[in-house]
């Protein structure tokens, strides 16, 4: 031994790892498993998108209340509630 530790793995590396490790997994997972994690993931994304949607609708009215522009919140709010719809609609599809 020449009295150096040996090489421990990167940040990189480390990612990579655990991403193997988390494909392998759900490959490994049976297909009805699979799908029932994409439909609540998909539900709880369009919960969130409607949520933050809801949000960001009040806070537009309440810059254009206090005479500040509105129009990036309510922006906002267009695009989460269209995720929401989109999110909605999937979830449709993928029901059996």
């Amino acid at each position: 031994m020449d009295g150096q530790q040996p090489a421990r793995p990167g940040k990189l590396e480390q990612i990579l790892a655990v991403a193997s490790t988390l494909v392998m997994a759900w490959f490994m997972l049976p297909e009805h498993q699979r799908r029932l994690a994409v439909m609540r993931t998909a539900a709880w994304l369009r919960l969130t998108a409607g949520r933050l949607a809801r949000a960001e609708g009040q806070r537009g009215m309440g810059d254009e209340l206090a005479g500040r522009d509105p129009l990036p919140r309510y922006g906002a709010a267009f695009v989460l509630a269209s995720c929401r719809d989109r999110l909605s609609v999937a979830l449709e599809r993928m029901r059996p």
